[in-house]
């Protein structure tokens, strides 16, 4: 702003004369400041849910429960396959949602798009193109996937194996409007670490193409579970809410290519470093949902009832009230 003000000692004291033109560089700045505060993008928060098939009864267990958010299961077979059902039927889903104050955060349809034979590849293919307009239609902006993986070949071919079908994907991403985001999940899928990750989006570049965070797959690698997401903060289009425990006595006497040293939680019970996570989440003023992903068996895992047990209900609230402390106006 330059110098204000001419300087006068007076009974050893210094003190500040201002002059008119000082009057006018002072004005000048303060109505400037708000327009410089206007510049910055207003404060969004995330908005905090579970993961679940639908049924109207879960619909109306997850309002019960206070969620904001679901992310529905979308893949072959769930009540909502777009071969079976319509983008209109699906669409009263939605709306039923919205009127409980819920947010069909994300579909999720998670199975092997390279494999593991020729004809199988091509069928899931074909089904996640009509998923990606289904998801359009019905206003679902995001689909959590999995790469696939074509087994004992090296990241090369299936990166090739990858862009072959992911852009037809992307290019009718761009056209209905939804992103598609990898789960970090180390199964049939490379999408695993932040090397692999690194590669996909060169080799992919399209900004409809992003991640979707679960910091518990990361835990069970021994992958830092905060410092990917900062890495990352700007490809982050879906985050599961998940944990992993890791069992000490259990890893020190058997190893990592031992069973039962670790164990998936729900938040708060593993070594997720939440606070830290969800630190970066709101500063990168993410908005999207993060939804609680239950396959913790202290809250009656795996029960395959089609509809949410009281003893998933009672872990999914404890998950919540857990989360809700590190979002502004949920605590």
């Amino acid at each position: 702003m330059g110098r204000v003000g001419n300087k006068n000692h007076v009974g050893g004291q210094t003190t500040m004369k201002l002059t008119k033109r000082d009057f006018l560089r002072l004005g000048l700045a303060a109505a400037a400041a708000p327009q410089l505060f206007a510049q910055r993008p207003p404060r969004v928060f995330p908005k905090l849910g579970i993961l679940m098939s639908y049924t109207e009864k879960n619909l109306e267990t997850a309002a019960q429960i206070g969620c904001e958010s679901v992310q529905l299961q979308a893949g072959p077979g769930s009540r909502l396959d777009p071969t079976k059902v319509s983008a209109a039927e699906a669409g009263q889903v939605i709306k039923k949602a919205s009127s409980l104050g819920i947010t069909v955060s994300a579909y999720g349809c998670t199975f092997n798009h390279l494999g593991p034979t020729a004809e199988a590849a091509e069928r899931n293919q074909a089904y996640f193109r009509q998923l990606i307009a289904f998801a359009g239609d019905t206003g679902v902006k995001v689909i959590g996937a999995h790469t696939g993986l074509i087994r004992d070949a090296k990241i090369e071919a299936n990166l090739e194996a990858l862009k072959r079908a992911f852009t037809p994907y992307l290019e009718l991403a761009d056209k209905h409007k939804v992103y598609i985001a990898l789960e970090n999940y180390p199964g049939q899928n490379f999408a695993t670490t932040p090397e692999n990750l690194e590669r996909i989006f060169e080799a992919l570049p399209s900004r409809w193409l992003g991640l979707e965070y679960d910091p518990s797959h990361f835990v069970r690698q021994f992958i830092d579970s905060v410092a990917p997401a900062r890495q990352f903060r700007d490809r982050i289009y879906h985050v599961h809410g998940k944990d992993t425990e890791i069992i000490e006595p259990v890893l020190q006497k058997r190893g990592i290519t031992g069973e039962g040293w670790w164990q998936y939680r729900l938040p708060g019970f593993g070594r997720v470093k939440w606070a830290e996570l969800m630190t970066v989440l709101l500063e990168a003023n993410y908005s999207g949902g993060i939804d609680i992903e239950h396959e913790d068996p202290m809250f009656d895992y795996p029960n395959r009832a089609p509809d949410i047990t009281e003893g998933q209900k009672q872990g999914f609230r404890l998950a919540l009230r857990y989360l809700g402390q590190f979002i502004p106006g949920k605590a």
